[in-house]
C-alpha cells in the first residue's frame, strides 16, 4: 500500500490462479500470466470471472512461443506479451525476398558501404516515392532542428542526400526500411531493434569507445533482422555488407562491438548479476547502464517518420 500510495507501478510474477491475490488488486497495474504453466481455458476463466476487481489492470501474457498464441491472447485483450517468440527465428531455408524487400535491403546495403555510391542511392530511393518523400520530409526536419537551416521547397533529392549527409542517412535508410519491413509479427521486434541499436551506440559512447558508436548502432539495430525476416544472419550479412566488425558481433558473437550487444540481451532478459558484471567490464556502474536503457528506450518511443 506505501508503495502504490508514493506512485510505484507494481508488476505481479509467477501468478497463480488463486483467491489469496485478490486483497492485492486494488495496487497492482500488471499482472503476468504465464501461458505455460496454465491453459488458455483456465486464464480467460478466471479474467472472466475477476473482472470486476481487476478493474485497470494491464493484463501481461509471458512465455509466449508462437504466432497463434500471441494472436489469441491479444484477441482476448492482453496489451503485453513476453518470449521466446520475440527473440527466437524462424529460419526457412531458400526463403525468397519479395522484389520491395530485396530493394530495401539493397538501399541498406549502399549507404553502409565503405565507399557509398550516391547516384545508385539516389536511383534506389526514386524507385520508392514514398520513401523519398518521407526521406526529404525528415531531411528539413533534422537540419532545421540541428543547423537551423531551412531547406528550400524546390531542393532535389540529391541535394536533399547532401544536406543530410552520409552518418545521418545511415540512419535514416536503415530504421525507415526496417519500419516497412516490419508487419504484425515483427512490429514490437521492431521496436527492440531500435532500442537496442541507441543503447549500443550510447554504451559505446559512455564506454569511452566513441569511435566504435556508429558501428554499435548498427550491431544493435540488425540484430533481430534475422527473426525479422526469418533469414540466417549469415546469409543476410553478406547482402548488407556490414563492417567487418558488425558482422563478426553479430555472427560470431565475439570482437570488440560484442559487449555491448551482450549487455542489452542480459538487460532484456533480466539477468542483472550479468548485466551487472558486463557493465563493470566496460567501466560503468549498473545505474549508468539504467540511465542508458532509459534513454535508449525514450527515443525509439519516440522514431516516427
Amino acid at each position: 500500500r506505501r508503495l502504490y500510495a508514493s506512485g510505484f507501478q507494481i508488476a505481479l510474477d509467477d501468478f497463480a490462479l488463486k483467491n489469496e491475490w485478490e486483497r492485492f488488486f486494488p495496487y497492482i497495474s500488471i499482472i503476468k500470466f504465464d501461458i505455460q504453466a496454465q491453459s488458455f481455458d483456465e486464464i480467460s476463466g478466471y479474467i472472466t470471472q475477476n473482472r470486476n476487481r481487476l478493474g485497470k489492470v494491464t493484463l501481461l501474457a509471458e512465455k509466449v512461443e508462437t504466432q497463434e498464441e500471441f494472436d489469441r491472447y491479444r484477441a482476448f485483450g492482453f496489451d503485453l506479451f513476453q518470449g521466446y517468440f520475440y527473440s527466437k527465428p524462424e529460419v526457412l531455408q531458400n526463403k525468397r525476398l519479395s522484389q520491395n524487400k530485396v530493394l530495401q535491403i539493397q538501399l541498406i546495403a549502399e549507404v553502409n558501404a565503405q565507399n557509398p555510391d550516391l547516384a545508385k542511392i539516389e536511383n534506389y530511393l526514386k524507385s520508392d516515392i514514398s520513401l523519398s518523400y518521407t526521406l526529404m520530409r525528415y531531411t528539413r526536419n533534422v537540419v532545421y532542428n540541428t543547423r537551423g537551416i531551412e531547406i528550400v521547397k524546390n531542393s532535389t533529392l540529391k541535394d536533399t542526400l547532401l544536406y543530410l549527409g552520409f552518418n545521418e542517412l545511415r540512419r535514416f535508410v536503415s530504421i525507415s526500411c526496417l519500419t516497412s519491413i516490419a508487419n504484425v509479427k515483427t512490429t514490437e521486434l521492431y521496436h527492440m531493434s531500435l532500442v537496442r541499436g541507441m543503447f549500443c551506440e550510447l554504451l559505446a559512447k559512455a564506454a569511452g569507445r566513441e569511435s566504435l558508436s556508429h558501428d554499435a548502432f548498427f550491431c544493435g539495430l540488425f540484430s533481430l533482422l534475422d527473426v525479422i525476416l526469418g533469414i540466417a544472419l549469415e546469409d543476410l550479412v553478406k547482402q548488407i555488407a556490414l563492417s567487418e566488425r558488425v558482422t563478426q558481433a553479430l555472427t560470431d558473437q565475439e570482437g570488440v562491438l560484442y559487449p555491448f550487444l551482450e549487455v542489452a540481451r542480459l538487460y532484456e532478459q533480466q539477468r542483472w548479476e550479468e548485466v551487472n558484471a558486463a557493465a563493470k567490464s566496460l567501466g560503468l556502474s549498473p545505474e549508468a547502464v539504467i540511465e542508458i536503457m532509459k534513454r535508449a528506450t525514450t527515443w525509439a518511443d519516440n522514431i516516427a517518420f
